[in-house]
């Protein structure tokens, strides 16, 4: 349901785990100008509030509450970003005494959206200064790391014209160290004041006091999101990148536009052809090129299909780069004329479903489920329709949706031979 434009909540019941899950999902349009700060900010709240300032305090309020769990997370989806709060904890029918945990639990959301541990019109500086810093930390880690140096260098040819999709979840070193706890503390307002809130709610809740408790907290109507997927223009010009690897492992990544969408008929047939090139152990580049050849380490592919990229990833030693190229190019080209036993499209479907199944044991999961396909519709449907889907794919459907893709990027990093 919407509470007022821009405010949804999701209930879905059910009785099959121990635990109740809340999910509240703060939606926005990427921008290199808050990405960083939302990322500092999602740090923040899971941290420390007025009621609890210190970690340890947040954490022995947590014990009490029979174990409880309060988490962050950020995520960048097409052209979103996301900044999820996340709590799970245990279903009252099953504490020793007859108790309201669910009561508790919003009063700790209302503290963590409604009391943050500001100074001065400013988070804590303290508080601040060391999430900033984590983040920073964790921006050179992964600035070190080839595989992930080549997947940003991958997205800004891919993303050509829309820069701000090349950035990692949290922004980048630059835009992290130029946020102060007073503009982070100001996103976090506009936050609260513009972005799209979906409150989920997984388990056993009582659906008249959670609408209740929401709307006592008087979260104002605001516009809608345009679009929940960023739509890429093909390009007819391959770009190549050749850099320098930080390590001894050469990477070469491959981004190919696909015209594909998560809401199409062929949507189906492009999972599929994700599982048989990389996704899995007896996929065709997996099993050819490190398998048979032993020419990589490590090899795989990647949907990202909110925004038509499809991606080809492989770390091996810098004289095989030729070589493998040549691979994958043999193993795409079959596949786009057929060749694709009944065999192996039967074990990929079983992956694939079973993968499904794994879902609905995680309640975590479901969560996102739910809300994807409140969101995006059938392609991520909870009734079954997707399996059917899956399972009703042929070998033609994804001969055709392999035909479409078009190779736009190669990004090579050479490592070093010493």
């Amino acid at each position: 349901m919407e509470l007022v434009d821009g405010v949804h909540i999701h209930v879905m019941n059910s009785h099959k785990f121990k635990s109740n899950v809340i999910k509240i999902r703060f939606t926005s349009t990427l921008s290199r100008y808050s990405v960083s700060a939302r990322a500092i900010v999602a740090a923040i709240l899971e941290t420390a509030n007025q009621s609890y300032p210190r970690l340890k305090d947040l954490q022995r309020y947590l014990a009490s509450l029979y174990g409880a769990e309060l988490s962050t997370s950020i995520h960048i989806v097409g052209d979103l970003h996301l900044v999820d709060i996340d709590l799970i904890f245990v279903k009252d029918r099953f504490l020793s005494k007859k108790q309201f945990l669910i009561e508790r639990i919003f009063d700790l959301i209302s503290e963590v959206l409604f009391n943050p541990l500001i100074e001065d019109e400013a988070f804590a500086h303290s508080l601040f200064q060391t999430e900033r810093e984590n983040l920073i930390e964790l921006s050179e880690r992964e600035w070190e790391n080839d595989f992930s140096q080549a997947r940003n260098e991958s997205f800004k040819a891919f993303y050509r014209g829309h820069p701000d999709l090349s950035l990692a979840n949290y922004g980048n070193k630059e835009l992290l160290e130029s946020e102060t706890a007073r503009s982070t503390y100001k996103e976090f307002q506009r936050m609260m004041r513009e972005d799209r809130i979906d409150f989920l709610f997984f388990g056993e809740f009582p659906e008249k006091m959670i609408r209740d408790r929401i709307r006592s907290w008087d979260l104002q109507p605001r516009k809608e999101l345009k679009s929940l997927t960023h739509f890429q223009a093909e390009s007819s010009v391959v770009q190549e990148v050749f850099q320098k690897a930080m390590g001894q492992q050469s990477v070469l990544d491959l981004a190919y536009y696909t015209p594909v969408f998560r809401d199409e008929k062929s949507y189906p047939a492009l999972v599929l052809l994700n599982a048989l090139l990389g996704q899995f152990p007896h996929s065709f580049l997996f099993r050819k090129i490190r398998e048979e050849e032993g020419l990589a380490y490590t090899v795989g592919s990647q949907l990202h299909v909110f925004s038509h990229l499809f991606r080809i990833y492989v770390g091996f030693e810098a004289p095989q780069r030729n070589v493998i190229f040549k691979q994958i190019r043999q193993e795409m080209n079959r596949i786009r004329r057929g060749f694709i036993s009944e065999e192996q499209l039967s074990m990929s479907k079983k992956m694939l479903l079973n993968l499904i199944v794994q879902v609905e044991d995680s309640p975590m999961a479901m969560v996102e489920r739910t809300y994807q396909t409140a969101t995006f519709g059938s392609a991520y449907s909870v009734d079954g329709s997707f399996q059917k889907a899956i399972e009703a794919v042929t070998p033609k459907d994804i001969q055709m949706v392999a035909r479409s893709l078009q190779l736009q990027s190669m990004i090579f990093l050479e490592g070093s031979s010493e």
